[in-house]
C-alpha cells in the first residue's frame, strides 16, 4: 500500500533526526578522539620531559660519584716520590754539610713503613747517613699538612747546619715539610724527619 503524503513527510523528518543523531553522534566520537588523543600526547610529553630530567640527575649522580670515586683512590693511593723529586732533591743537597737523619714515624701501617723506606732511601742516596733502623713512635704526632704528612725536627737554635737546607730540599720537589721545634723530641744538634701516617 502506497504511503500517503503525510506518511511520506512524517518518515523524512524521522529519517532527518536519524541522520542527524548519527552525525552529531560522529562529530562527537570525532572530537572525543582528538581530545583524548591530546591529552595521551600531553601525558606522553610529561613523562619523556620526566624521564629526561631523572636521565640528567642520574648522570650528574654518575659524574659526581666518578669524581668522588677517584678523590678516594687518589688518597688511599700510596705515597710515591718520583724519580724526578728524587733527581731534584739530591741536586738541591750537593753543596750541604752532611751528617747524621733520624727517622721518626707513627704508623706500621704498610703505606706509611714503605714510605718511610722510600724517604731513607732518598736521604741515603742524598749523602746523609740513617740510623740502622727508623724510629716507630707512638709517644708523639705532629700535624704535618697533607698530602705527604712530613715535618723536620731539631731544637730552636740547635739545630745541624744541614736542617733547614734538608727542609728547603723538600719543598722544592712539592712537599710542604713543616718545620717543628723539637725540645720535647730531640736531643740539642738532633735532626729527625718526622713522617706522618696517610
Amino acid at each position: 500500500m502506497p504511503l500517503t503524503a503525510d506518511e511520506l513527510q512524517r518518515w523524512a523528518s524521522i529519517l532527518r533526526w536519524v541522520g542527524l543523531s548519527v552525525t552529531a553522534v560522529g562529530v562527537l566520537i570525532t572530537f572525543g578522539s582528538h581530545y583524548i588523543a591530546d591529552k595521551l600526547l600531553v601525558v606522553q610529553r610529561t613523562e619523556k620531559t620526566q624521564a629526561q630530567e631523572r636521565l640528567k640527575a642520574s648522570e650528574a649522580e654518575l659524574q659526581a660519584t666518578k669524581a668522588k670515586t677517584a678523590e678516594l683512590a687518589h688518597k688511599l693511593a700510596p705515597r710515591q716520590l718520583t724519580a724526578e723529586q728524587c733527581t731534584t732533591f739530591i741536586a738541591a743537597l750537593a753543596k750541604t754539610p752532611k751528617g747524621p737523619v733520624g727517622i721518626v714515624y707513627v704508623s706500621p701501617q704498610p703505606e706509611s713503613t714503605g714510605f718511610v723506606e722510600q724517604i731513607r732511601s732518598l736521604l741515603t742516596d742524598a749523602g746523609f747517613t740513617i740510623p740502622a733502623k727508623s724510629e716507630y713512635s707512638l709517644g708523639y704526632t705532629i700535624a704535618a699538612p697533607a698530602p705527604w704528612f712530613i715535618a723536620v725536627i731539631a731544637v730552636a737554635g740547635q739545630e745541624p747546619p744541614y736542617a733547614l737546607p734538608i727542609q728547603q730540599a723538600f719543598k722544592e720537589i712539592g712537599i710542604d715539610a713543616i718545620g717543628t721545634d723539637g725540645r720535647d723530641i730531640a736531643q740539642p744538634g738532633e735532626f729527625k724527619i718526622y713522617i706522618g701516617s696517610k
